[in-house]
């Protein structure tokens, strides 16, 4: 089934912050009893200048076996590679499903949105990622309360792709 889903990039100054609106989303999320609508993650820079995960499972509980699940989670390793150490060797099949939402978001996103997404958050200590349907995505965006700015792309992709691209890619590892 194809989709339309917002891709959306907050900025923070700390991981306190994009914590709170984290919580803040995933209540918004439980209150609603919202299914697959919506994933997010928390990437945060390490003193280092590495970015990694801070959160990385989806407010629904599951992780990224297709749909909108794990599409956030994509775009940080599209964005910021290293976040795939943040997943155990012993998790193979975890790290390869990571990679393989990751390049069907770089196949989906186009380059120049993929540059002004990674460009919107390099500067910022903390970053949370939100993936969801996109009749939901302006509610989520006044979740925002405590974000220095946001930006927002949109994909058009097909939610079985993601999946066998997912299976194979377990499959493979």
């Amino acid at each position: 089934m194809h989709a339309n889903f917002a891709l959306i990039a907050a900025t923070y100054i700390d991981v306190a912050q994009a914590d709170s609106d984290y919580r803040r989303l995933a209540q918004w999320f439980n209150d609603r009893e919202r299914c697959a609508e919506l994933d997010a993650v928390i990437v945060a820079r390490k003193a280092s200048g590495e970015s990694r995960f801070h959160r990385e499972r989806s407010l629904s509980g599951a992780t990224a076996d297709g749909g909108a699940l794990g599409l956030a989670a994509g775009l940080a390793a599209a964005l910021f590679p290293s976040v795939g150490a943040d997943i155990p060797s012993s998790q193979a099949g975890d790290r390869a499903a990571l990679q393989a939402v990751a390049g069907v978001i770089s196949t989906v996103l186009s380059r120049s949105d993929q540059m002004k997404v990674g460009a919107h958050l390099d500067p910022a200590s903390a970053a949370l990622i939100i993936a969801a349907s996109m009749p939901i995505a302006g509610e989520l965006r006044d979740e925002l309360v405590r974000a220095g700015s946001t930006l927002e792309a949109s994909v058009h992709l097909d939610e079985a792709t993601v999946e066998r691209f997912v299976q194979v890619a377990r499959r493979l590892s």
